[in-house]
C-alpha cells in the first residue's frame, strides 16, 4: 500500500475512500463515482513494476490476464471445431470463432471463421480476431457519438 500511495496517489487516495464507504449506505455512490473519476492504468504498470519490495506468492488456481475476448480461449475448452463457446449457440461451417452472448438468445452462425461474436444485452460486437486490440478504439467511438449506454 506504501507503493501505491508513493506512485499514484491520486488512485490511492479514491481506493481508500472506496474503503471507507465500503460498509456503509453510499457504497455504490461512492463507488461509481471515485472509479469514474479514475484514470485507466493497470496495477502492474502503475506499482508493481516501480516497486522495490515485491513479494510473490504462487496460488492455487490457474491464473489469466482476462483483458481480451481471446483470453477466453486459454481459460475454456473448444468444440470439434476449435469454436469457444459461451453462448445458446447452433452454426455450420463455423471454425475457430470466440462467441459470447445471452443464454436466453440463441445466436446462429454459417461459414464464418476466425471471429469474435460478441452479444450482451442489447448490443453485438463481430470482429475479425486479428482486430481484437482494436476494441479499445471501438469503445472511444462510441463514447464519442454519445453511445456509452451500450458500453
Amino acid at each position: 500500500m506504501s507503493a501505491f500511495a508513493e506512485f499514484q496517489p491520486v488512485l490511492h487516495q479514491a481506493v481508500e475512500r472506496i474503503a471507507a464507504a465500503w460498509d456503509g449506505p453510499n457504497r455504490t455512490e461512492v463507488f461509481a463515482r471515485e472509479y469514474a473519476g479514475l484514470s485507466k492504468i493497470s496495477i502492474d504498470y502503475a506499482v508493481m513494476e516501480r516497486a522495490r519490495e515485491v513479494l510473490v506468492v504462487q496460488a492455487p488456481y490457474r491464473w489469466d490476464d482476462v483483458g481480451s475476448w481471446l483470453a477466453l480461449e486459454r481459460m475454456n475448452p473448444q468444440d470439434e471445431s476449435g469454436n469457444t463457446v459461451l453462448a445458446h449457440h447452433c452454426g455450420l461451417d463455423t471454425r475457430n470463432c470466440v462467441i459470447v452472448g445471452d443464454r436466453d438468445r440463441l445466436m446462429t452462425t454459417i461459414g464464418v471463421q476466425d471471429l469474435i461474436i460478441i452479444q450482451d444485452g442489447n448490443a453485438t460486437l463481430v470482429a475479425h480476431r486479428k482486430d481484437e486490440s482494436s476494441v479499445k478504439k471501438l469503445v472511444e467511438l462510441l463514447k464519442q457519438r454519445g453511445l456509452e449506454k451500450y458500453l
